[in-house]
């Protein structure tokens, strides 16, 4: 859908022996972040030729219903004759289509990831906006913003860390410290990114980045063979043949035109290298989903009936006292203390929600993701809403994927107004694929919640496991965990 000189083109789509291949431009070039690496900070000529290139290429996207998601270093490319062009949409998606996050699971690199995509709210273009200033914050600085170490740790960084900013005398500092805004409605717009880098910007013509001769990363082209010029195929009963719609959308037709001919040996070459690239791309995908999504990286090994073998029992399972603290907007803050295992890590987010007051929302996640405590404060919360209007934004939230369990004597439907705790459980199944009656279901996880009503405010204790773990002692945990809650102001 995009042509811009800014991104590097799709020309087209099309299939070989029923397999799809991508046609796509040839740029020999360097990533921006190949070149920060070998030859350090950009300069302020480079900097404003590389937030021109950028925002344009993001504008373009934009102006077309797509958000990138994953702009950062890696995907700027700085070609041998100067061009800067984004590159690797591939978890771009069009606004009117289906979200590519599931509850809890983000794609695209956290260092460089908006915070409201970590915390899974409503993703738009400003997403890309924040990309765009980490990026430039790494190219003048020599370093990204956020790296704690882990993928975890730079997270949860990105979403409540304090905001690194450039060196005050740095080229386009104050372009980077408006696009470094974790309200998406604060950046800086694109069209005054290049506004402001226009002045930078070197002479037409001008080479402003190193020619590295060396640089093994950088593709050097062969002139081609001269090659006879193919005979087009004459025109069958529909007409000439013609290849696949740009972008084509799956599945494809086959094409009707031979394909060239080569060698046994050179086409089982060509597949083992295919296939091993795609298997190593796929594996790193996956496991950086699955740990920012807080998911194990591998299914469980042993069926529902046994799995309770890789869950310690709920009294083996060591507690310590944590403190905490849950403060709203324009809400006094209070400050709680609740006993969980002592490896979990805390994360705290803010919340916002069309149907509820404001929240804040403190995680205690298990080490290996699959189960975390949340403790949830909506303030303000009495007498303007009830315990149903919890359920109901529940309900609309998850929509099929919400399905209600019936704990103690409570009803599963609705819930009675009370000043006492109130006990409900759910199941949550996140839909892959849309909302139609083709949709499929997976990642099910197991909820045991408390509703604590405080004055005008309103607690949430849950806890939230796999559905393979139920029965596995998880209730008894969540049990034991709840009686230990208290708030301390």
């Amino acid at each position: 859908a995009l042509t811009h000189p800014n991104v590097v083109a799709v020309f087209d789509v099309a299939t070989d022996r029923g397999e799809p291949f991508v046609v796509m431009e040839l740029l020999p070039a360097r990533s921006l972040a190949e070149l920060v690496r070998r030859h350090g900070p950009l300069g302020p000529a480079q900097l404003a030729l590389v937030a021109d290139a950028v925002a344009a290429a993001l504008d373009a996207a934009h102006r077309h219903g797509i958000i990138h998601r994953d702009v950062k270093p890696g995907n700027v490319l700085v070609g041998d004759d100067g061009q800067v062009k984004l590159t690797d949409f591939g978890i771009a998606r069009n606004v009117a289509d289906t979200t590519m996050t599931g509850h809890g699971l983000v794609l695209g690199t956290p260092t460089f990831t908006a915070p409201e995509v970590i915390r899974d709210d409503v993703v738009t273009p400003a997403a890309d906006l924040w990309g765009l200033g980490v990026t430039l914050f790494a190219a003048v600085e020599g370093r990204p913003p956020f790296a704690e170490g882990t993928m975890l740790a730079t997270a949860n960084a990105v979403v409540e860390g304090e905001l690194p900013r450039p060196a005050t005398d740095a080229p386009l500092a104050d372009v980077i410290t408006g696009l470094m805004e974790r309200d998406p409605t604060r950046r800086m717009s694109l069209v005054e990114v290049r506004r402001r880098a226009r002045g930078l910007l070197p002479e037409p013509g001008s080479r402003v980045f190193p020619v590295d001769g060396s640089d093994s990363t950088t593709t050097r082209v062969r002139p081609l063979p001269h090659l006879a010029p193919r005979a087009v195929p004459p025109a069958g009963p529909s007409g000439p043949v013609r290849l696949a719609a740009d972008p084509g959308p799956l599945p494809f037709a086959p094409l009707t035109t031979p394909p060239l001919r080569r060698s046994r040996s050179v086409t089982a070459l060509a597949m083992a290298a295919a296939i091993l690239i795609f298997l190593v791309a796929a594996a790193a995908g996956f496991v950086s989903a699955r740990l920012i999504g807080g998911q194990a990286l591998l299914p469980p090994t042993a069926s529902p009936s046994t799995v309770s073998d890789s869950v310690p029992p709920a009294r083996s399972t060591p507690l310590v006292r944590r403190a905490g603290e849950a403060a709203v907007t324009d809400v006094p803050g209070a400050g709680f203390g609740v006993e969980v295992p002592p490896d979990w890590t805390a994360f705290v987010e803010p919340r916002t929600s069309t149907s509820l007051p404001a929240s804040t929302v403190v995680r205690y996640v298990k080490p290996d993701g699959t189960t975390e405590l949340t403790i949830e404060r909506f303030g303000d919360f009495y007498p303007d809403q009830s315990a149903n209007d919890y359920l109901d934004a529940l309900r609309e939230t998850w929509g099929r994927g919400y399905v209600p369990l019936q704990l103690s004597d409570q009803p599963s439907a609705a819930l009675p107004d009370s000043a006492q705790p109130i006990e409900i459980g759910y199941r949550t199944v996140d839909a892959i694929g849309g909302t139609t009656a083709n949709t499929d279901w997976a990642a099910a996880r197991l909820t045991y919640a408390e509703l604590l009503p405080h004055g005008a405010d309103l607690w949430v204790l849950s806890l939230t496991v796999p559905t393979v773990q139920e029965g596995s002692g998880a209730i008894d945990l969540f049990d034991r965990i709840k009686t230990t809650f208290q708030l301390t102001r």
